[in-house]
């Protein structure tokens, strides 16, 4: 776990650490971009995952992915993002880690009515 103090959302992820990775859809929607626009593209959809939405400040996410190419970066925003009030979001991942979360929570609420369960069982004496 990070040693710095987290906030409410970046606990809330740490549950939602991966997310389905279509390689064939991925591979045909970058074929024949550079690398650097598939490298940049990639980062910005790890982000999205981290933060929920990109921010919207380009100085910020230039920084954030270690100097990458200004120009390579607004061009992955203008074809891969939309753009809203808190940021940028990519609407196909969006959607991805909607239905991530939904598994999730259901996992967690299955876990606690088996563990309930459990509690609520008599001990079987032998």
């Amino acid at each position: 776990f990070p040693s710095h103090d987290m906030s409410n959302s970046e606990k809330e992820n740490l549950d939602l650490q991966y997310f389905p990775f279509f390689y064939r859809k991925f591979m045909d929607g970058v074929r024949g971009e550079t690398t650097d626009f598939i490298g940049t593209y990639m980062m910005m959809l790890c982000r999205q995952a981290e933060k929920k939405r990109i921010d919207p400040d380009l100085n910020k996410l230039i920084r954030w992915m270690g100097g990458a190419n200004e120009n390579t970066i607004n061009e992955v925003l203008r074809s891969k993002f939309k753009r809203d009030e808190e940021g940028w979001y990519n609407e196909v991942l969006e959607n991805v880690l909607i239905k991530v979360e939904m598994k999730v929570e259901d996992r967690r609420k299955r876990a606690k009515q088996a563990a309930d369960k459990r509690w609520k069982q008599k001990p079987i004496l032998r």
